[in-house]
């Protein structure tokens, strides 16, 4: 992948601007000042499909309709469904590594060096510190097995937890000055195994971001309609993590 570590904010936006992610992705403007980079990994491999981008006829729990109207969520996120107008989603993440440890270096190989939060209420007074590069990994999202109970489970600790810090952010003034970016390894099949679970799926998942300057309620890219193939041009963690290449801010 590009390597991005030694990418400077001014040069980051320069090359956002000529392209190099994106004009959809709406970075910030060079006059807004982003203090703090919170990013919260879903280590394992969070189910696209029971989070994010949910599809009829694969056994997710079924959509919800959000504060933003024609953006959907699923079901196991009803907090979240509040704040989709400070969120983007990107649908259409897509790489090739199959495994754990190549999926996970491949989305977690980003600029600079990073103090490990213990958990959201952490995360927030590091950033209220100043602290430029956070990231909080949530894990158990290997769900190779029992999928629906465990995603509910899992929903439910990242719905309370993205949510409170989004309001959190919102109401101390602090979300223009902070961007949170949601990754994962991969997303998981459409079609579930004999175990009732869902296996690694690279070609097709999703990812967030919000705060830090950026408009949300707004969804980059799309899936088939099982959720297993990404429509149109995909987006590769290196141009996704081309968001976190300016999180050393002075």
């Amino acid at each position: 992948m590009r390597n991005f570590h030694h990418t400077s904010r001014r040069n980051f936006i320069t090359a956002a601007t000529a392209g190099l992610i994106g004009s959809a992705f709406a970075l910030p403007e060079p006059k807004t000042r982003v203090r703090s980079v919170i990013h919260l990994f879903m280590d394992g491999g969070m189910s696209h499909l029971d989070t994010f981008d949910p599809k009829p006829g694969t056994g997710a729990a079924p959509a919800i309709s959000t504060n933003v109207p024609g953006i959907s969520i699923s079901a196991n996120l009803p907090r979240l469904a509040g704040h989709m107008d400070k969120i983007t989603l990107v649908r259409s993440m897509s790489h090739t590594a199959r495994n754990h440890q190549s999926a996970k270096s491949l989305t977690t190989d980003f600029y600079g060096e990073w103090t490990m939060a213990d958990g959201i209420t952490s995360a927030l007074l590091l950033a209220k510190n100043g602290v430029p590069n956070i990231r909080v990994e949530l894990e158990g999202w290997d769900t190779h097995t029992q999928s629906s109970l465990k995603n509910a489970m899992q929903c439910q600790l990242l719905d309370d937890s993205l949510s409170q810090m989004l309001e959190n952010l919102s109401n101390s003034g602090m979300l223009d000055q902070t961007l949170v970016i949601m990754t994962t390894e991969f997303g998981r099949s459409a079609k579930l195994n004999s175990y009732g679970g869902r296996n690694h799926h690279p070609q097709a998942y999703t990812c967030l971001f919000a705060g830090g300057g950026t408009h949300g309620g707004r969804v980059i890219g799309a899936t088939s309609p099982d959720g297993m193939e990404v429509c149109g041009s995909p987006t590769h963690p290196q141009d996704f993590g081309a968001l976190l290449g300016g999180g050393h801010y002075s």
